[in-house]
């Protein structure tokens, strides 16, 4: 196939743009090669917003698509029998994008996504052996702040209280001064996340975890408070709620194979139901 000279082919696709663009609603043939055609509808669902340049975007976008198609031309004539098993695997792929699309939008508007504690704790129960901790946990405080942060004294002493008032100054106190700090108590954490901030090496954890309840470091420019209300070593029973998420999901899971496998069940029966079956043996 051989193109107009640059300047008379823009100048051609320029009119042809103006055309289909304000006074035709025919579609334009712009390209025929071998037994493929391209028409400007197709290329103006790819056209810019900025309109100032379109006819040599139109050009480009021709001449990509005459090399793209002269590539599959080629393609055909050589790959043979490897040919039909590339087709096949893009219709499989397509009807899998097909298949998935589908099933997600009905999961959007139809799947239910809420998971009751009740079935959360059933499942906890129920599969006990496979809630095993990998790594040591515990509940507790972690404050870092500037060693030469203000009320360092005063930092201590709310530190190590359990009075109410004074937990509401540790959290006012860190908000300013404390460059890292974790005052969740009630929750489960990792005690790792924790060890490698310290500026000593934890070697041994369970030691670690049962010695102190404790424990104060000084480096040379930062101040560490860490306390241990409770923990539990590796090999013991998670608490449900450090699994309650990864048990949530595990049951959503489940329940959308189900959800699924039904739709196919309901699709087969309709159209079994519906004589749209044929088996010809």
């Amino acid at each position: 196939m051989v193109l107009k000279r640059p300047h008379i082919f823009l100048f051609s696709i320029f009119l042809i743009f103006t055309a289909c663009m304000g006074f035709s609603s025919d579609d334009k043939l712009l390209v025929t090669l071998y037994d493929k055609e391209l028409y400007f509808s197709e290329i103006s669902k790819a056209l810019p917003n900025e309109q100032s340049d379109s006819a040599a975007f139109v050009q480009s976008y021709i001449d990509s698509w005459v090399k793209k198609q002269l590539l599959v031309a080629q393609a055909e004539m050589n790959l043979t029998d490897a040919l039909k098993d590339v087709e096949d695997r893009i219709n499989d792929y397509r009807n899998s994008l097909l298949i998935y699309a589908y099933q997600q939008e009905l999961i959007k508007q139809n799947f239910d996504t809420v998971v009751s504690k009740e079935k959360i704790q059933n499942y906890y129960d129920e599969n006990l052996p496979e809630m095993e901790l990998k790594e040591n946990i515990f509940k507790g405080r972690y404050v870092k702040t500037s060693i030469d942060a203000p009320k360092l004294a005063n930092l201590a002493k709310v530190f190590r209280s359990t009075k109410e008032e004074d937990a509401e100054d540790l959290i006012e106190y860190c908000r300013q001064f404390a460059s890292d700090y974790h005052l969740e108590e009630t929750k489960w954490v990792y005690f790792s996340k924790f060890a490698d901030k310290l500026p000593v090496k934890v070697s041994n954890e369970p030691y670690y975890l049962s010695s102190n309840k404790y424990y104060t470091y000084t480096s040379d420019s930062s101040k560490y408070f860490l306390f241990i209300d409770q923990h539990q070593i590796k090999g013991s029973t998670s608490p449900l709620s450090l699994v309650q998420e990864r048990i949530r999901n595990i049951i959503l899971n489940r329940n959308k194979l189900s959800f699924l496998k039904q739709l196919e069940d309901e699709l087969y029966q309709n159209a079994i139901a519906n004589n749209k079956i044929k088996i010809h043996l």
